[in-house]
């Protein structure tokens, strides 16, 4: 069986059955039927067959929207291979795009006219290489009856997905039809799903990433769904959307990385959710990072009240060299996780369970002997078919035997065949092999893991383990300890790693910032951080590095790059705000800040309290001076002259810097504000005067509930923004890095006391 297949099956059985809704702010913007859908692969596909060859390979380029899933469900009808790509900054090449495009050679870029404008004469298109770019509506211009069915089968290639590793070396996963319809019964399996009633599902996932796409996308056709999908940004400008969908539409299944889950409890207030009811949500994944059970039992305490089940949790684990998911068991359940003691696991990898305590009675003595706090691991489950999960010690190859910590090989129809053109990582990687057997073709994850009464529990990554003094660390395990020390320090926003000093490994811990944070707060966090690491891990702290927040390399599924981490400390490129090492103290130096002086909540205030004054110009020369300081904070220059007339991009404003700014205007002025509105009054001056003739408005209607969106457009500027505007503006919006989710709501809502 192939997706040529099964969506033609599905277009035969469930013609006018609605396959996708995008929504555009909660606004539904376009649908497609599964006869729509099959009638534009087939369209897409003759198109393609015209310009290149099947077997030949086309890198889609697009924006969120129904056009991904029709070019990629056009390429597997054309038996062309797809590569789903990210979508570039406009004038700002993208280092992993060029980088993927270098490795597939595709035979053409496709992408939407706009995109097509936007991009072919661009310095971006320069940097690939002045690829072909084709656009989807050329393409849909075909006419559906030349289409002719491929000669497709399970064995075919149907598209490369490129892992999240590297931004300068990514890998090209060949994933066959055969492993994308074996991954799709397993999923249909765990999730407990059934291909005879429509089910609806919520996706705000990139559709470039392998849980975006067979989650979000594929596994809705392969059961017949629904699913309503959204922008990334849509998620990151407001959590709430995201569960007030799930509402809405009545959904069954959505999920994302434990970020997402902790962000909502962070950022979601009980006025943005009111009156919904989440009781259908019947399957709420989570994996691609690593899963935090407070995070799974807080947010099921909190959301509660609006009818979300404890039972509706799904912990799964997966990679897409194993096409996405590996375990995760037989349907949703109450969370089941493990606490052991770390001394076992850290020195000996070998798993001894304790009685889970509370952080705030466990004790630790001072006198030499020292009582590490239990470590709880979340229970990922089973494979839900008949697929193979051995833990190997990746020294030996030997099978460990249960509650022994090794490295996760993996053996079943879903996993890849390789990696493209690089014969000796798909050796290395989908080869494994036990040395007490004949048995071969494991792949190797490079994760470490142990079974435990028949499921997988998930460590860390073996590559990324820190060995410290003989003990093994895992860094998401300092680094929880860390993003724990205070409440300006962002979830999900760190890094542990070691650097070789005087022949010793040596621990430097790395971690962003809330921007409100004070220079005296930056300096006061420092101390604790160490003093907390210490405690809890028995481990020195050699260097502690506060981050400006957004600033972490991370992949887009949202994993910190420890590698470019290291690079960036090495070379001194680490966008640093504060740190303290173990040399400087030695000398009696205390944590030096690097933007002492600059703007803090205080200032702020001042902004929020503008709202108050009557006198529009008196408004706006306060709101201007407060951008001003802003800006000056976003530059770290405190000695230009900067005038309030010149454009906001001039002082390298980017996308996470504008949606920063616009969150703090919104919550300090309380009203809601376009995401375009730095673009439309593009200076402090202008956009000060716009933002108090906007409050004197609202004074005189008595209107809470006016907004920038209610606004004529005439007077807003949104009709001055021409397409070519508009596409550079989605594509800063719709790129904003993975690293800046985090930092992204943080930053939201600078009052909110954190949970």
């Amino acid at each position: 069986m192939t997706l040529v297949d099964i969506l033609m099956s599905r277009s035969r059985s469930y013609p006018e059955r609605l396959a996708f809704r995008f929504l555009e702010d909660e606004n539904e913007s376009s649908t497609l039927t599964y006869q729509e859908l099959d009638h534009a692969a087939r369209q897409i596909a003759a198109g393609l067959l015209q310009r290149v060859n099947p077997g030949d390979s086309v890198a889609l380029v697009f924006p969120p929207g129904l056009d991904f899933i029709k070019a990629f469900l056009g390429c597997a009808y054309a038996g062309v291979l797809a590569i789903p790509a990210t979508y570039p900054k406009p004038r700002r090449p993208s280092a992993r795009l060029s980088a993927i495009v270098e490795d597939a050679q595709p035979g053409a870029m496709l992408a939407t006219q706009r995109v097509v404008e936007l991009l072919a004469d661009s310095e971006t298109a320069g940097q690939l290489g002045n690829q072909t770019w084709l656009s989807i509506c050329e393409l849909e211009s075909a006419s559906a009856s030349q289409w002719q069915m491929p000669e497709l089968g399970a064995s075919s290639t149907a598209f490369l997905q490129y892992t999240s590793g590297s931004t300068k070396d990514p890998r090209g996963v060949v994933v066959s039809h055969g492993n994308i319809t074996h991954n799709l019964e397993m999923i249909r399996k765990g999730f407990g799903l059934s291909c005879e009633t429509a089910q609806v599902g919520v996706s705000w996932l990139p559709a470039y990433h392998d849980m975006g796409l067979i989650g979000g996308i594929l596994e809705s056709i392969f059961v017949g769904g629904t699913t309503v999908l959204m922008s990334p940004l849509s998620f990151l400008q407001r959590p709430a959307r995201w569960l007030r969908t799930i509402s809405e539409y009545r959904a069954v299944v959505s999920g994302a990385p434990n970020f997402a889950y902790e962000l909502c409890l962070k950022k979601i207030k009980p006025a943005e959710i009111d009156g919904i009811d989440l009781s259908s949500w019947r399957v709420a994944f989570s994996g691609a990072e690593p899963i935090r059970s407070s995070t799974m039992r807080r947010f099921a305490a909190k959301f509660g009240q609006y009818g979300f089940s404890d039972s509706s949790f799904y912990p799964c684990y997966g990679l897409a060299e194993a096409t996405l998911l590996v375990a995760g068991g037989h349907g949703p359940g109450k969370l089941a996780t493990c606490s052991v003691d770390p001394d076992d696991l850290q020195k000996h990898g070998h798993v001894t369970t304790v009685d889970a305590q509370p952080i705030e009675s466990s004790e630790h003595s001072f006198d030499g002997g020292h009582r590490s706090l239990p470590i709880e691991l979340v229970n990922c489950g089973r494979p839900p078919m008949n697929e193979e999960v051995v833990i190997v010690d990746p020294d030996t190859r030997l099978p460990c035997g249960e509650n022994r910590v090794g490295e996760i090989w993996i053996r079943g129809p879903h996993v890849a065949r390789g990696y493209h053109n690089r014969p000796e990582d798909t050796a290395a990687t989908f080869n494994g092999q036990l040395a007490n057997s004949d048995e071969g073709g494991y792949l190797r994850s490079g994760d470490l893991g142990f079974i435990r009464n028949g499921s997988l529990y998930v460590t860390g990554r073996r590559k990324e383990l820190l060995i410290i003094r003989g003990r093994n660390h895992y860094p998401h395990d300092l680094e929880a300890t860390v993003q724990s020390s205070h409440e300006m320090l962002i979830p999900g926003g760190g890094g542990a790693f070691l650097v070789e000093n005087d022949g010793e490994n040596q621990l430097v811990l790395v971690q962003e910032v809330d921007r409100a944070a004070s220079a005296a707060e930056r300096e006061a966090i420092i101390p604790e951080i160490r003093r907390n690491v210490t405690a809890e891990h028995d481990v020195f702290v050699h260097e502690v590095i506060l981050l400006r927040m957004g600033s972490l390399p991370r992949t887009t599924s949202g994993k910190v790059r420890y590698a470019d981490i290291r690079e960036q400390y090495r070379l001194g490129e680490l966008q640093s705000v504060c740190r303290w090492s173990f040399a400087a103290s030695a000398s009696d130096a205390k944590p030096q800040s690097e933007s002492s002086g600059q703007p803090t909540i205080s200032d702020l205030t001042q902004w929020f309290e503008v709202a108050e004054i009557d006198d529009a110009e008196t408004m706006a020369e306060e709101i201007e001076t407060l951008l001003t300081r802003w800006l000056r904070q976003e530059a770290d220059d405190h000695d230009s002259d900067f005038d309030p007339h010149r454009p906001f991009a001039d002082y390298g404003l980017d996308s996470l810097a504008s949606m920063e700014l616009i969150a703090q205007l919104e919550s300090g002025l309380n009203l809601k504000l376009s995401p375009t509105i730095a673009w439309t009054y593009p200076s402090p001056s202008t956009l000060a005067r716009h933002l108090s003739h906007m409050i004197v408005r609202r004074n005189v209607d008595d209107s809470e509930n006016e907004s920038e969106l209610n606004v004529d457009t005439s007077e807003d500027g949104m009709d001055d923004l021409s397409e070519h505007q508009f596409d550079q503006l989605l594509a800063e919006l719709e790129q904003m890095p993975d690293s800046a989710a985090a930092a992204m709501l943080a930053a939201q809502d600078q009052t909110e006391p954190r949970q």
